[in-house]
């Protein structure tokens, strides 16, 4: 596999940040020769994914590398959380305290990976980044988190190069729909989690977040089983920051988290508009075309149940296209035609190729009326899932769409027009966010003075206002490693 100059950028820089980080704590952790003996540090990856249980969809990765010292450091949340303790009596004279800092990145993509176009009715594709200053305290039965960050969503974040390489490394279909993702944005994020333990068995968790990427509450119970060690819980997934207890004993359990979370803003959800051409490109093109019928076409009830209604599958739809046009031609022909401009250019399953074809042979076509058509054929028929829609293709089918046009060169203009609207960068789109989502994630935890390991999973209701054909509900797998120092 090649990696591109960009992707090799991005892995140095992440390798040069780990080492400075390295460096740079180790020179802090020796500042004072006081420290407790437990005051060590440590080094933490967290890499979350749900092709692990069978899927790929909706938040589908996410990593991030920590590192931390157990003790005060000099961070911002560090000063913020011990000027909390410090005016706070319920807060004061914590156990330990911990801070660190960290990189993470989440990935977010629709159902469909293969069409090339908006996919409406599901999640748009996302990616975030953050880089982020987190402390924790803890007490005999409890612990208090705060974490800042600062970050960015969008093109820059380098989702789809980080998604096309780990699809190439199992060999999945590359993802086509990246180029629609939500645009470019800063942002910051304040998080808070705090945890209360009646026991060592049964807890509680309360999550605050509020910033531009995420301002939600998440509530709920913690349950574990096994050799318990530690007072408090850790965290337990990558949106919980909260570290391993520094506990000098080995400890292995299970555990089980049941939340409810309520949301009022998610970034990852919410774009730039619907995806449709913006008023000032269609009204150039009601002008461009206002003697023809193609203009009648742009807001007509073909956009909405052909176009947008994407909750109906692919021949549904395909037969209110041709009821609306009305087209005297081969069936095959015109369901090419169809594919290429409403349905993503989505790659065609082998028993469909043989019906097109053999439809496409049985009719007598002009072919004056098709330039290319031999072209057009074989590359909208033979595109494989791991390549992208051609733009040819797709520009000789808006030829076809409009050639009953008596107009050739309105035709052709409209067809030119159409296609640069949907490749400048403006059919980006956000969908209803709910409010309230329910979660239940599970694990093993086994942890000692010198290293941690985990394995969870975590099943939740959908973040947004889904199409009726979406699953109502997500999975993923989580794999945490530790190294203690």
């Amino acid at each position: 596999m090649l990696i591109s100059s960009q992707n090799r950028f991005i892995l140095r820089l992440l390798f040069i940040t780990s080492l400075l980080l390295f460096y740079v704590s180790a020179i802090f952790a020796n500042d004072t020769e006081n420290e407790k003996k437990s005051s060590k540090q440590i080094l933490r990856l967290t890499w979350e994914n749900d092709v692990f249980l069978l899927t790929d969809r909706e938040y589908t990765n996410g990593i991030r590398v920590e590192y931390g010292v157990y003790k005060k450091w000099y961070t911002p949340s560090s000063f913020a959380l011990s000027g909390l303790t410090s005016i706070i009596p319920y807060l004061a004279n914590p156990s330990y305290h911990y801070s660190g800092i960290s990189g993470l990145q989440t990935l977010q993509t629709p159902t469909n990976l293969t069409r090339s176009d908006i996919v409406y009715g599901e999640r748009p594709y996302s990616s975030l980044g953050l880089t982020t200053s987190s402390s924790t305290v803890w007490w005999n039965k409890s612990s208090l988190g705060l974490e800042f960050g600062l970050g960015k969503i969008g093109s820059d974040v380098q989702g789809k190069s980080v998604q096309t390489i780990i699809h190439k490394l199992i060999q999945a279909p590359i993802p086509q729909g990246w180029n629609s993702q939500i645009p470019n944005r800063n942002g910051f994020q304040i998080n808070m989690d705090h945890k209360y333990f009646w026991k060592k068995e049964i807890g509680w968790q309360t999550g605050v977040k509020l910033g531009t990427f995420d301002t939600s509450l998440t509530i709920g119970p913690v349950f574990r089983w096994g050799k318990i060690s530690s007072p408090v819980s850790h965290g337990t997934l990558l949106n919980d920051s909260s570290p391993i207890y520094p506990t000098e004993e080995s400890e292995m359990y299970f555990w089980i988290r049941p939340q409810v979370k309520y949301q009022s803003l998610n970034a990852t959800l919410q774009g730039t508009g619907k995806g449709l051409p913006d008023s000032s490109n269609l009204n150039e093109l009601s002008n461009l075309v206002s003697q023809t019928q193609p203009n009648s076409l742009i807001g007509s009830p073909l956009y909405s149940q052909v176009n947008d209604d994407r909750d109906a599958n692919s021949m549904t739809r395909f037969l209110v296209y041709e009821e609306f046009l009305h087209q005297e031609t081969s069936k095959g022909l015109n369901y090419l035609i169809f594919n290429s401009i409403f349905n993503g250019g989505a790659p065609i399953d082998s028993g469909a190729k043989s019906l097109i074809l053999y439809d496409i042979s049985n009719h007598n076509l002009n072919r004056a009326d098709y330039q290319f058509l031999d072209y057009f054929i074989l590359d909208t028929l033979s595109r494989s899932e791991t390549k992208a829609q051609n733009i040819f293709s797709k520009y000789i089918a808006y030829q076809y769409l409009f050639r009953n046009e008596p107009d050739n060169k309105s035709s052709l203009a409209l067809a030119s027009a159409l296609l640069i609207n949907e490749k400048d960068g403006n059919q980006r789109y956000g969908v209803e966010l709910k409010h309230l989502q329910g979660k239940i994630a599970t694990g093993f935890l086994y942890n000692n003075s010198d290293w941690y390991f985990q394995i969870a999973a975590e099943v939740s209701t959908l973040e947004y206002k889904a199409a009726t054909s979406v699953l109502p509900y997500h999975r993923y797998a989580s794999l945490q490693m530790g190294k203690k120092f």
